[in-house]
C-alpha cells in the first residue's frame, strides 16, 4: 500500500508495468483492477520466475489500480494499491470580476475595486498562480500597496469548491494600477493569456487650487491714465495639482457681480480639456489659462 497523498500526475495516459515473480505463474490468477473495474494486462512476458504486464489509463481523470494474486497453492501476494494516478489534459480558466465597475474617463474609479478571481482546474495548486500588479502615482513613482502576487500564491488565500477556487483582492491605495494573471497546472496546462488592466483608484480631490490674473498694457496704462473708457481683457490662470491620476480638466464659472450696471457681461463658464491644459512636473501639475471679456465685473471661481 503507498501513500495517500501521493499523487502521480499524467497529461497523457499512464502505462501501468507489473512485476510478479512466481514459479508457477498462471495470467488469469492475477486480478488487477482500475477504479474497482477488472481490466486485463495487454500482455505477459515472462523471464524464468519473472512475470511482467502492462496496462494503460487514457481516461482523464482520477485513478487507483489494485492487484491481487494468488497462487495455485493459494499463496497470496502483499496486495498492492497504487498513488492516485491522475491524467489531466483540461486547460484551466481564468475570469476576474469586479465590484466597482463606474468608471469616470474609461478607467478612472473613485472608490475601492475588489476583484474576484476564479479559476477552474482539477489539480490546483495556488504555488502556481502568477500574478503582476504594479501601482504609481501620476509621476511614475512607486505606491505601497499589498504583495497582490504573494496573497495569490497562497493557498489559504483561496476557497474550493470541487474544481473551482476562489479569491478576492481589494484596490484600495490610490494609485495607477496594472493587474496581470496566469496559471499553469502541475501538469503543464495553461490558461488562455490574460490580457492586463490598466486602471486608477483615486479617492481624492486635486489640491492646492490657484486662480491668478495677469494684467494687461491696458491696465498697467489705466492706472496712469485718468480716463476710464479703456477696458482691456483679463487673462487668468488656474493651477491645480493630483498626485495620482493628474488633473483631467478644469471647469470655471464667471458671475457677475451684484449691482453691476447690465452692459457688464452676464454670468458664464467653460469647461477646459486635458489637450487645452499643460502639465509640469511629470504630470503632477495642471497650468490652464483663459480670458475674460473687457466688459465683464464680477468674480471667478474653478
Amino acid at each position: 500500500t503507498e501513500e495517500d497523498d501521493v499523487i502521480l500526475y499524467y497529461k497523457d495516459s499512464a502505462v501501468v508495468t507489473f512485476t510478479i515473480e512466481e514459479a508457477n505463474f498462471y495470467a488469469e490468477d492475477v486480478l488487477i483492477q482500475v477504479d474497482g473495474v477488472t481490466k486485463a494486462p495487454t500482455d505477459w512476458t515472462g523471464n524464468g520466475d519473472v512475470w511482467t504486464g502492462t496496462v494503460t489509463i487514457s481516461e482523464e481523470g482520477d485513478h487507483e489500480v489494485t492487484v491481487t494474486y494468488t497462487d495455485r497453492s493459494t499463496n497470496e501476494m502483499v496486495a498492492y494499491r497504487s498513488q492516485k494516478i491522475a491524467i489531466d489534459r483540461t486547460a484551466p480558466t481564468i475570469k476576474v470580476e469586479y465590484d466597482n465597475n463606474t468608471a469616470l474617463n474609461t478607467n478612472h474609479y473613485k472608490a475601492d475595486r475588489t476583484a474576484t478571481i476564479t479559476i477552474v482546474d482539477h489539480n490546483f495548486r495556488a504555488d502556481d498562480v502568477l500574478a503582476a500588479v504594479t501601482a504609481v502615482d501620476v509621476q511614475g513613482k512607486p505606491v505601497s500597496v499589498t504583495d497582490y502576487a504573494a496573497y495569490l500564491a497562497d493557498r489559504n488565500s483561496w476557497t474550493t469548491t470541487g474544481d473551482t477556487h476562489v479569491a478576492t483582492i481589494t484596490f484600495s491605495a490610490d494609485a495607477v494600477y496594472t493587474f496581470d494573471i496566469g496559471y499553469t497546472d502541475i501538469i503543464g496546462n495553461a490558461a488562455e493569456d490574460f490580457a492586463e488592466q490598466k486602471f486608477v483608484v483615486d479617492h481624492a480631490k486635486p489640491e492646492g487650487l490657484k486662480i491668478e490674473d495677469s494684467e494687461s498694457v491696458g491696465d498697467k496704462i489705466i492706472k496712469n491714465i485718468t480716463f476710464g473708457f479703456y477696458q482691456p481683457e483679463l487673462i487668468v490662470t488656474l493651477t491645480a495639482e493630483d498626485a495620482t491620476a493628474g488633473v483631467d480638466y478644469f471647469e470655471w464659472v464667471y458671475t457677475k457681480e451684484s449691482g453691476a450696471s447690465d452692459k457688464n457681461a452676464q454670468s458664464f463658464g467653460a469647461t477646459i480639456a486635458a489637450e487645452d491644459i499643460v502639465y509640469t512636473n511629470d504630470g503632477l501639475t495642471a497650468i490652464a489659462t483663459f480670458k475674460i471679456p473687457a466688459n465683464a465685473r464680477g468674480h471667478i471661481s474653478a
